[in-house]
This record gives C-alpha cells, structure tokens and sequence, in this order.
C-alpha cells in the first residue's frame, strides 16, 4: 500500500568502482555487502539508466534480507532463477487486477535483465536487479492483498481496516517452497465478487477502439414515438449492453424502449423506457470510464476482510439498498435511504449490539441550529407541533427548560440540546439499530416512507434509513422468542424508549460499490452520487485527494416570535 511517506531508494550504481564478475563465493560475499551496505546506508532510491527508482517500504527491504543474511534472493550463479521470471510477468500481468506494472519497476527490471550478458552479470547488477525484484514483490504483494491505498488517506471519514500481513515473510515462503506465482494467487481478494469484476475487466480490455460508438448528444429526453437522427445515436449506444438491435433505424419503436430498460434496470435508473437526464449520462459513459470503474471498484474488494462473516448486514449506499447475507447469500433484501451529497454515509464496519425501540432523537447541533432554528423563527408553535423538548447540560445533567426563557445565544457554546420525544412524528421512526461508531452513524426508521419509492434515494444527514424496521428487527431478535412482530410493534409504539441487546452481534458493512456483478451474472453499475470513485481513482494514481472530516460551519439567524432574540454565529 502507498504510505503516507515514500521512501526513496538511494543505491547508486557507482560507474567508477571496481566491477567485480561473479567468481563463485568471493563475489558472493561481495554481493551479500553490496546489498547489506546499500540498505544500511540508504533510503533507497536506485538510480537505473539514468532514472530514480522509488521504493516501496525500506523497513520491509531490510527485514526480509537480515533474515537471509544480505544472501541475494533471485539469482543464483550470476543468473537469475526462475522465481524471477515467474515475478516479471506477474507484474507484466498486474493489469488484469485493474493495477499498473509501471508502479512496480517494471521497466527498470526490464533494462536490468537486459544487461545480462550470456556469461552472467556482474556483481553490481546482481545486487541492484536482486534489490529491486524484492521492492517489486513486497509492493505488489501488499497492493494485492490490502489495497493501493489507504481508505483513511483517501477520506479520514471511513472506518475500515483492509487485511494486514507480514509481505516479508510471504516472501520467504514464495522462495523457499510455496512459489512465486502461488504465493501472488493466495494473497489476491478471495471474494467472489473481485473475481467477476476481474473477468468483466478483462472484457472490457478486449474490446476494440472502435467499439465505442459517438455520444448521445442534446439534453432534451427521448422516448417511444420520437424519429430524429438521435435515436440513431440511441441505438448505437445502448447496442453495447443490448446487442441484436438495429442500429440506423432512425424510430423509436418498442424494441429500442425494451433495450433501454434494460439498460435502466442495470445502472438502477426508474426503468420507464424513457431516455432522461440520468440515461443519457449513463449511455454516454466511455469503455474507458467504465474500465476505471470497475478498476476503483476492484480496489474496494481489497479493503474488505478477507473473509466475511457468515451472517452480516450489507448496505451498498449507491445502490440503495441492504442485504441480509448468510454464508455469501441474501436472505433479505430491503430499501434504504442514505446520506444527502454534502452529508454522505461514510464506509463502515462495526458491530451491531443493540436496538432502540420507541427512540428519543437527540438532535445534533448543526441541524438545531441550521434547520430547527429558522423554522422555530418562523413558526412559534413549531416545537410543540414536533414534540421537541429542550435540554440545558449542566455537567453530566440535563434539565428540561422552556424555550420561552431561554438566552438563544448560550446555542452557540452547545448548553442546550433539542430532543425529538417518541411518536409518530419522531425522525428515527420506531426503531433505530445501533451499531458504535466514532462517526455516530446508525440505521433507523423514519416516518417519510414515501422516499423509498423512489429510485435514487440520497435524503438523509447521513444516517442510513430502514424501509422495513420490523422485519429487520424481527430478523435481528429472532432467537429471543419474547419478540416477534406483534411484539416490536407494540413496544416500539409505547412512546418510551426502550434498548433491547441483540441475542448475538452482527456486523454492518457499509460499501460503496457502483460496480459489481449480481447473482444472475449481470453486470451492474450505479451512478458515482458522492464522486468517491474519481478520489480513489486519483489516489491510486499518486494524487492526492485526502477527503478531511467536515467542522460544524457557522451559521446565523434571529429568533423571533416572542422569544427573546439574539444572533446566532
């Protein structure tokens, strides 16, 4: 994985030192310093042809050498083992896990290899091909295995963890007897999702420049019954994911609205047939945008555990959507609707322990005084209509107050707290599933069902909304026989909060996959609705793109209707 700091490799080949050819154990040990004295005295940046070559983790260099002795791991004899061949074209390969050979090395090991001679190298090639072949497999390996990047260095909103080993000694066992290309296969996501994207990946790559008709042009939509030289385009387009239609009929007959909901249905557009703003976009998408899709998307499986848990909760947020999975299998399926594009659901994984049911909703303080306060502004009675209270902290105290004494201006140093009482029309519905994290996100009904009738469902401040709360709960408690629909129904319609521990915890993963390939063999892909996918394809890239937690921003308003008034800020 990239670090937050790139080492670089400082071994210079040094023209106008002795070279010494390889003559059996004096070269050997000269050798075995060379290498020894290039990692003690540098950071590593190899300078081959002329060009520096950047490392990827010096500390791991050093450990894997100590432990052989500074003894050169890919050559033998002044010849360089098959191990080494099977490792130059893996990384020749790298591309068919959507990764660049040239962050690897690849062509500096190229030039070095080309410089053997048929008697063999000398010494200081040996040491420096030897060097570099090493950085190569711990870098790739580590790629591989945990990700290109670091999710925290991308966005320090998202709590996930990606697998961590010891490449080192992963390569040690490759050398001794597992095998290079063995050793490369064991660490690839052994997800079953990684692999249909590899294959869907390689398809694309085998496409055609020439497969990838002109765009759709204009933004005014098209549906059955228009005739204009853009359906031509239309159907040009739409061919690639449905192919057997004519391609220069100039109507928009039933055939060209099946393919076209076809197509909606694939990207989790409204499949009405009708091409709108969304479809257009999405027809419009290059093989190249969609190979870099796939590739970002390849980059999430890494970050996964390597292996899930038999029973979990998935939330796909730019799907919309949560599954219930038991052993790779979605046993429940159920809508759901997640943070708004300037309050984005972050990537998580943690444990869920406990419900709430009938739940308080202690509301935060950039919503009070962005949302509530201008509408308390201008509606008196708007607290009592809502069934919110206010709160003054004092301590580890809270004391109810009646808005009509309060100073509004205490707001700003958060003494006061608005709490929404159980009911009706409480914004966290009957139930909410809590699962600890430092981001305060948790799923939670809501009492605007009408959302989830729609297709692209990004509402919320960020927290995830549940479509079916008390199936999910009746899911959840299901060993504890006490609760049953009817049950949770009743409890969480009492108007008092009550917590009820799960029988046994769950983990939630939320993701964030806009491509995949669903049970059918289907491929799918979903709009990018927080723009993550270019953050992540430019950080794989090496450009930065650090995403930083978001601070409360001021805001202003006068209260009025009879309350005492004060800014604000």
């Amino acid at each position: 994985m990239i670090t937050v700091r790139v080492f670089t490799l400082l071994f210079a080949l040094m023209i106008t030192s002795v070279t010494h050819v390889y003559a059996g154990d004096m070269s050997e040990n000269y050798i075995r310093e060379a290498i020894e004295l290039r990692l003690k005295k540098y950071r590593f940046a190899s300078k081959v042809d002329g060009k520096k070559v950047l490392s990827y983790d010096v500390a791991q260099l050093k450990s894997f050498y100590s432990r052989r002795r500074f003894t050169p791991a890919w050559t033998s004899g002044g010849e360089l083992c098959a191990e080494a061949n099977d490792l130059f074209l893996a990384l020749r390969a790298a591309t068919l896990e959507g990764l660049n050979p040239a962050d690897y090395h690849i062509d500096a090991i190229e030039s070095m290899i080309g410089k053997n001679p048929a008697e063999g190298m000398d010494d200081a090639v040996v040491a420096v091909t030897d060097v570099l072949l090493t950085d190569a497999f711990l870098h790739y390996a580590s790629d591989l295995h945990s990700g290109r990047v670091s999710p925290k260095l991308v966005n320090e909103e998202w709590d996930v963890h990606p697998r961590k080993t010891d490449f080192a000694i992963v390569l040690h066992q490759a050398l001794d007897s597992l095998g290079v290309r063995e050793a490369l296969n064991q660490l690839r996501p052994r997800h079953k999702g990684y692999e249909n994207l590899r294959k869907a990946l390689a398809g694309y790559r085998s496409l055609p420049a020439t497969n990838d008709p002109p765009k759709i042009t204009g933004i005014r939509r098209l549906e059955k019954g228009d005739s204009n030289v853009r359906v031509v385009a239309l159907r040009n387009r739409v061919s690639l994911w449905y192919p057997g239609i004519s391609l220069e009929d100039k109507i928009f007959d039933d055939s060209l609205e099946h393919a076209v909901m076809v197509f909606q249905k694939q990207h989790g557009i409204e499949p009405d047939g009708i091409v709108g703003k969304e479809t257009i976009a999405g027809l419009n998408m290059t093989n190249a945008d969609r190979m870099r899709q796939i590739v970002v998307n390849l980059e999430r499986y890494r970050w996964l555990p390597e292996q899930l848990e038999e029973k979990h909760i998935a939330v796909n947020i730019p799907n919309f959507e949560l599954s219930v999975m038991e052993k790779g299998i979605p046993t429940k399926t159920i809508r759901v609707v997640v943070g708004k594009s300037d309050h984005r659901t972050p990537l998580l994984n943690n444990a869920m322990t406990y419900i709430v049911l009938s739940p308080y909703w202690n509301v935060p303080y950039t919503i009070a005084t962005k949302e509530i306060l201008p509408k308390m502004s201008n509606d008196p009675g708007y607290l009592k209509k809502e069934n919110i209270r206010i709160f003054r902290k004092e301590g580890n105290v809270m004391t109810a107050v009646d808005h009509s004494s309060i100073n509004w201006a205490a707001v700003r140093n958060r003494t006061l707290r608005f709490r929404m009482e159980p009911g009706v029309k409480n914004s966290l519905g009957r139930v909410k599933f809590m699962f600890p994290n430092f981001t305060n996100i948790y799923m939670h009904d809501t009492p605007s069902k009408r959302l989830f009738a729609k297709s692209i469902r990004n509402f919320s401040h960020g927290c995830v909304r549940v479509e079916q709360p008390v199936a999910l709960a009746s899911y959840l408690l299901g060993k504890d026989t006490a609760w049953v629909n009817d049950a949770i129904r009743k409890a969480s319609g009492k108007g008092k909060e009550r917590v009820v521990r799960l029988p046994e915890p769950i983990q939630v993963h939320l993701q964030y996959f806009t491509a995949w390939v669903d049970d059918a063999g289907s491929l799918q892909f979903r709009k990018d609705i927080y723009d993550w996918d270019d953050q992540v394809s430019k950080a794989m890239r090496g450009i930065p793109t650090l995403h930083k937690k978001s601070g409360v921003e001021k805001f202003a308003s006068r209260i009025a209707g009879g309350s005492p008034s004060a800014s604000l800020q």
